[in-house]
């Protein structure tokens, strides 16, 4: 049986979350250790699972301001991954969607 999209939306927002708070906990530690490098790529990974939160939660108001089809069809698709190379955009993005 297939779950409603809002319900599945939710847990994957809530996963995100939680993921994000574990990373940065983990950040912290290893920072503390003196595992600098280490401790970055946590962080990174921390904003980057919470970014994706933001994108699912808001995907209806990026889908509005985007004219193109094309884009519309690849922000619902592949935005939540949060391609690395697209963090920049998809932040000023959620920027306008907030005003």
């Amino acid at each position: 049986m297939e779950k409603e999209i809002y319900k599945v939306r939710e847990e994957y927002v809530e996963a995100r979350i939680i993921e994000s708070l574990s990373d940065l906990l983990l950040a912290l530690a290893l920072w503390k250790e003196g595992y600098t490098r280490n401790s970055a790529g946590k962080a990174f990974s921390a904003v980057k699972a919470l970014l994706s939160a933001f994108v699912v939660t808001n995907e209806d108001k990026l889908v509005d301001l985007v004219k193109d089809d094309q884009e519309k069809k690849r922000i619902r698709e592949k935005a939540h991954a949060v391609p690395t190379h697209g963090m920049y955009g998809l932040a000023q993005m959620l920027k306008k969607a907030r005003n």
